[in-house]
């Protein structure tokens, strides 16, 4: 966790410094050693938020993007009770953003939306190989592709050989690699989610 309350202080972790968890009431005590990001930890064994996840960098480097007032804010249900971490929340647009580096069951991810209600997921794919359906002109290069090698679609019922199917898989990759998410549109993402 990056922040934790320090004399009513929301507050980054740092030596010598003892903190309250926001979400539970629970002391935490800092983790500022030389390997791992700096974060917070409960002093004993608890989850106080079954949805938190240990920090990568990538998901740190994300969450700096926005103000230290949208970091980690703690969403509660009126209703139950439930309180939950939210990775970015943007108050004006009463907008969820959640950083997912690594996989996640369908149950947990539908119960995160149902939660949160109005939310944006930016996801690690490169990292744990997920199959994303492309963009429409990234599918559109795919098939031209398997059309020049194969005549057809990848998937189609006749056989191919082991090295087509290798050189055809290369050229798709290199497809795909190029169409990744560019400077250009991440700063629109983030103008969307800033506008009022």
């Amino acid at each position: 966790m990056k922040f934790a309350l320090v004399d009513g202080c929301k507050t980054e972790a740092s030596k010598e410094a003892m903190g309250i968890c926001r979400c539970c009431g629970s002391g935490l005590i800092p983790k500022c050693g030389k390997i791992r990001i700096h974060h917070w930890a409960h002093k004993r064994e608890k989850n106080c938020d079954n949805w938190w996840e240990n920090e990568t960098e990538w998901h740190r480097n994300w969450k700096n993007e926005f103000p230290g007032d949208w970091q980690e804010v703690v969403m509660p249900d009126p209703e139950n009770n439930e309180r939950h971490i939210a990775d970015v929340y943007n108050p004006s647009k009463k907008l969820v953003i959640e950083f997912q580096n690594s996989p996640i069951s369908i149950d947990e991810l539908k119960s995160r939306e149902q939660f949160y209600k109005r939310i944006i997921w930016v996801v690690n794919a490169i990292d744990f190989n997920i199959q994303i359906l492309p963009l429409q002109s990234v599918k559109m290069d795919i098939e031209e592709v398997e059309r020049k090698l194969l005549g057809g679609r990848l998937n189609s019922f006749f056989k191919i050989s082991y090295q087509v199917e290798v050189k055809l898989r290369k050229k798709r990759d290199k497809i795909l690699q190029n169409k990744k998410l560019s400077e250009v549109q991440i700063n629109y993402l983030m103008k969307i989610f800033n506008s009022e």
